[in-house]
């Protein structure tokens, strides 16, 4: 597996009370390994890849993560992996998130280049290129913290993986996990991803 998959799952189930009711906003195919730990719903704006996610029996909902349509604190845990940067009302997205939590959400997204301030945005034509064309914004740790703050929840963990000049490489390192969980604060500024823990107040 490589190891920026493998660290996501490492931090997600590190952070998050096995056992609860979740959700996997914007599950894609899904992962066995998420659905052997948690009761588990997964939302998907996508068709195809619902169908699937189902072929492993995994429990889907059709649905846009902008409007969920689940009642106020539905979920003790939400966890949402390489998502948001594809959204471009990312704040909306937030918003919705922390209206269903009620506990902890773990979500990664993908950060900017370690030289550069703010975040980088297609739709405003603001920065850079992108990581991939998909996404519409790539973010600063320090925008995506207020984002998250903004939604009203709190944010107690933010952290970097994925060492940006050996990302290519980061197959080869299985220790990769183990570093990102002790030192991810301090290398954040060369890593090219970053993932948070959050609570609802």
């Amino acid at each position: 597996m490589h190891s920026i998959s493998e660290f996501e799952e490492t931090y997600t189930l590190k952070n998050l009370t096995h056992g609860t009711l979740t959700l996997d906003l914007g599950c894609g195919l899904g992962k066995e390994v998420y659905y052997k730990n948690f009761y588990l719903i997964g939302i998907d704006i996508s068709k195809e890849r619902l169908k699937k996610a189902k072929e492993k029996r995994i429990m889907v909902v059709l649905g846009d993560g902008r409007y969920l349509p689940f009642k106020n604190k539905s979920f003790k845990t939400i966890f949402c992996h390489q998502v948001i940067e594809h959204i471009f009302e990312d704040q909306v997205f937030l918003n919705e998130a922390k209206r269903v939590l009620n506990g902890r959400m773990v979500i990664s997204t993908t950060k900017t280049a370690h030289f550069r301030r703010g975040y980088v945005n297609k739709k405003f034509k603001i920065g850079v290129k992108l990581l991939t064309d998909e996404h519409v914004r790539e973010y600063h740790p320090s925008n995506f913290k207020r984002k998250l703050k903004r939604s009203g929840m709190e944010v107690l963990d933010l952290r970097g993986y994925g060492i940006e000049f050996i990302i290519c490489l980061d197959t080869l390192f299985k220790f990769a996990p183990s570093i990102y969980l002790h030192w991810g604060k301090k290398l954040m500024p060369f890593c090219r991803f970053l993932i948070a823990t959050c609570k609802s107040n």
